[in-house]
Formats: C-alpha cells, structure tokens, sequence
C-alpha cells in the first residue's frame, strides 16, 4: 500500500476544522478496518505528520463529548501513548497535562480498558496530580481547550504542508 498525499487544494478556502476532519478522513480510510479501528501495521506505514492528525482527530471526537474520563475509561484509552504523543506534538501542553492526571485515575478504576493490555508500563510513568482529585475534575473547564485543539492542528498542518500536500499545480498559459 502507498499512502497517498492530499490534493493542495485542500487547504483552499476551508475552515481549520474542515481541514483537520478532511486530513483525519483521509487517513482512517487507510489505515483503518471495516470496523473503523486502527490497523497498527497500516499506521506505521505512513508519515508521522498524518498520524498525529489522526490521533487527535480521534481524540476530539470522543474528548469533545465525554471528556476525559470517557476517554481514558473506554476502548479509545488503549490509544492513549498515541494521543498524548500527538498532543505533545501539536504542542497543546493543558490537554497534555490534564491527560497525564487523568491516567492515574483510570488506572485504579474498575473496568478500564486500557487495563487489558498485556503491557500497561506507559500508563504506570504517570503520578497523581493534585490539582486534579478525581478523574471527573480533570474535565471542569476542559472542553473550550479541547475546542482550541483545531486551530493548533491546523497550524501543525500548515507548516508541514509538504508532508500534506502533493505539489501545487501551477496554471500554464497555453
């Protein structure tokens, strides 16, 4: 499989948002299964600017609407080194930090899903963070940040616009 970059004109007359879903859709069409789970495999084929988008993307979709306790809690937090990778990437520090106090919560609760997994050492780096006492208060105040998260991706894809993009085609006079 060869990834394929997208069209420049993309970026032409879009709103950041639309921009990142685009980018997102983009990538999950080839990397994902027919259950729109991540094929690690796939992933780990194309560029790494494509991935970070396609975390994030993921994350803003399920954050966005459960916050962070859903999100650690459920089947999306077995992608969480992935998400906090991307969200370091970006370099969107808040989001970064309210994740790395909400994994300690999660860890400890029953049923987490990221719990399954044979290995679990990259959830076990993370400390307690006091101004953060429940997994629930890492979420007071979070969504107009995670709101905020499009105009860095954006920002993230603008500036790696040769990793994005094909070449720009140029209109030739005849």
């Amino acid at each position: 499989m060869k990834f394929r970059k997208l069209p420049y004109s993309v970026l032409e007359n879009k709103r950041p948002h639309r921009i990142f879903e685009l980018v997102a859709t983009h990538v999950g069409e080839q990397v994902e299964n027919r259950r729109s789970e991540p094929v690690q495999s796939r992933l780990e084929r194309i560029p790494m600017e494509f991935q970070v988008v396609y975390w994030l993307w993921r994350f803003c979709c399920e954050a966005s609407l459960n916050g962070f306790e859903v999100l650690t809690l459920q089947s999306e937090g077995i992608y969480l080194p992935q998400i906090h990778a991307s969200l370091e990437i970006v370099g969107a520090t808040e989001l970064v930090r309210r994740l790395e106090a909400a994994v300690p919560h999660a860890r400890r609760a029953r049923g987490a899903e990221f719990n399954t997994l044979k290995d679990k050492s990259w959830f076990d780096q993370f400390a307690p963070n006091p101004a953060f006492p429940t997994l629930q208060s890492v979420d007071e105040g979070v969504y107009p940040i995670i709101n905020g998260l499009t105009d860095q991706v954006f920002a993230f894809v603008k500036s790696n616009a040769r990793a994005f993009f094909g070449a720009r085609t140029r209109n030739r006079p005849s």
